[in-house]
């Protein structure tokens, strides 16, 4: 806005003092709803729908990892993500038994896992009918090319190396449901 005093172009408002003097309580509270947003705590107006789903915890999640404190550390990134429909498997066998008795929106996986690995999870997935539609997102340590490319290959929804910050999930997570 023009300060006060400036001539506006025909059909335009002149600014309030008030505009003139700084943010309003109003412009304030658009602004942290916006920033609420964009961390994926509140729901934007141009995107509602897919911040409904995704910051109101209304997607179920299946976290696969050997490693408990892993699992642990991705249920409270994603509980700090606003996601609180989760569940937990620790490793591929298992999450594929779950994901048969189960309704997932999302799998969050490792790579290296004993007894059935996330690559081997990813094409289990894929090949059945009623799972293959579930986005996998890969978070692992394996940041080899040619492993990427294999879990590009296998159908990966999605792809992140460890270690990672909150936003990075964030991201990843949005991108998925687009």
């Amino acid at each position: 806005m023009a300060p006060v005093g400036v001539r506006m172009p025909a059909g335009r408002p002149r600014p309030s003092r008030r505009d003139a003097r700084g943010p309003t309580r109003e412009s304030c509270a658009a602004t942290q709803r916006a920033s609420r947003c964009r961390r994926g705590i509140g729901t934007c107006d141009s995107e509602t729908e897919r911040f409904r789903m995704t910051a109101s915890g209304d997607i179920s999640i299946l976290i696969v990892d050997d490693f408990s404190t892993m699992r642990r550390v991705m249920r409270n990134t994603l509980h700090q993500l606003g996601f609180h429909n989760l569940d937990e498997a620790n490793d591929g066998a298992a999450a594929l038994e779950k994901l048969k008795t189960g309704a997932y929106d999302l799998v969050v996986t490792d790579w290296d896992m004993p007894n059935m690995t996330g690559l081997e999870l990813l094409k289990a997935i894929r090949a059945q009918e009623t799972l293959r539609s579930i986005p996998v997102l890969m978070v692992t340590a394996e940041a080899e090319k040619e492993k990427v490319f294999a879990a590009a290959q296998a159908g990966v929804t999605n792809y992140v190396v460890k270690p990672f910050a909150p936003e990075v999930i964030r991201q990843k997570i949005d991108s998925i449901f687009k």
